[in-house]
């Protein structure tokens, strides 16, 4: 029984030795954020990602580290939780949730320059704002060419909206081009040069309940073909605008107003 008992002391020390050892401890490097497809998915140290979730993936710290990440160029910084210790990235030092990422603004860039310090420790993930929006139904105020509104929850399998002309919105599973002669605006989720890839993060944002996607082709300034998922189209900028503001608070997905041309 003595032994037991030394034994556990000896463990109680060595444990809050390794903690107090990482807590302060800072280094700086890249940040980047887990991609759609591992949501639902075993960490290293067996936990299951939800992008909801504050929570980060470091190479070092162990389970329950709450690691302090803070932008270089804007200053944003998230305290989230560590629960993986995988990181396919060479030159990153942290990879955060998608909650995470949304709250430095990194969703739109995908990589920066951070600073990470530990601050702690807790078997609990930090409480997020994401993860109660998540269990909302999600309001749809998309506004048609040619006037058609709709007002209801988002259904993956819904084609109700029609663009100009009589092109029905696209569908889940079947990727469609925007049509030729609209105008107005759209919102630019993501852009790729292989179009498998954006086919099948289309079909991500489609399991999402993220409606009225379309692809659209065009090239950049260097002569590269890219394929834009866009998602519109409305009649006003200030539409648009705030329909990415849904989305980025319902869906952690984030993207950029631009004119139809």
């Amino acid at each position: 029984m003595r032994t037991l008992l030394l034994v556990i002391i000896c463990w109680s020390v060595a444990a809050n030795t390794i903690i107090g050892q990482s807590a302060g401890r800072s280094e700086s490097g890249n940040a980047i954020y887990y991609a759609d497809h591992l949501e639902g998915q075993p960490t290293s140290l067996g936990e299951i990602y939800h992008k909801n979730e504050l929570t980060c993936s470091h190479r070092s710290y162990a389970k329950g580290t709450l690691l302090r990440v803070t932008r270089y160029d804007n200053n944003k910084s998230v305290v989230v939780r560590v629960n993986d210790n995988e990181l396919h990235c060479g030159d990153c030092v942290v990879m955060l949730s998608k909650a995470g990422a949304a709250e430095i603004d990194l969703l739109k860039v995908g990589k920066t320059k951070v600073m990470v310090e530990s601050v702690g420790y807790s078997n609990l993930n930090p409480q997020s704002a994401y993860r109660s929006q998540a269990q909302n139904a999600y309001s749809n105020d998309l506004t048609a060419k040619g006037g058609y509104t709709t007002n209801r929850s988002y259904s993956p399998n819904s084609t109700q909206l029609t663009a100009k002309g009589g092109a029905p919105a696209i569908a889940a599973g079947s990727p469609q081009r925007l049509p030729a002669g609209l105008d107005g605006y759209v919102i630019q989720l993501a852009s790729y040069q292989d179009l498998s890839n954006a086919e099948r993060q289309m079909a991500n944002y489609q399991q999402e309940g993220i409606e009225h996607l379309y692809l659209k082709e065009d090239f950049n300034k260097n002569g590269v073909l890219l394929y834009r998922i866009v998602l519109g189209p409305f009649h006003a900028f200030s539409s648009a605008q705030n329909h990415l503001n849904d989305l980025k608070s319902r869906h952690l997905v984030d993207g950029v107003v631009v004119k139809i041309r």
